[in-house]
């Protein structure tokens, strides 16, 4: 019993320090690779900047994290528009709820958008 109870304390150590706090995803990388859970093109590089495109309208990533806190997603990404002055709606959602909509423009960009807490969820890092 004390073999187990060691092997689950060790597992879970294990866990909580592989696991970050705020986690980070480069989509266009080998280490960011793992979390492109589907919808994803190959990894693509344009100078300094690494991405991956979607394929089609729909893409999924896992985010791990360690804490239950208000949260801000912090998207960098550019659209594929097949004119000049176009633009391309984005949506986010995390765990089946919306965080929101945003209108893209053209060339990269800089999207933020909030994840709360929410009722009976704790607002401290667990």
């Amino acid at each position: 019993m004390a073999v187990l109870a060691l092997s689950c304390a060790i597992v879970g150590l294990r866990v909580w320090s592989d696991i970050p706090v705020d986690g980070s995803i480069d989509a266009g990388t080998d280490v960011g690779r793992a979390f492109l859970y589907s919808g994803f093109s190959s990894d693509e590089r344009q100078g300094d900047v690494t991405f991956a495109w979607i394929n089609g309208t729909r893409a999924e990533m896992l985010i791990p994290r360690r804490s239950r806190r208000d949260a801000v997603i912090d998207i960098v990404c550019e659209p594929h528009l097949p004119t000049p002055g176009a633009a391309q709606q984005l949506s986010a959602s995390l765990n089946g709820t919306v965080l929101g909509t945003v209108t893209l423009k053209d060339g990269w960009q800089h999207v933020e958008l909030p994840r709360r807490a929410g009722p009976g969820r704790s607002a401290s890092t667990s």
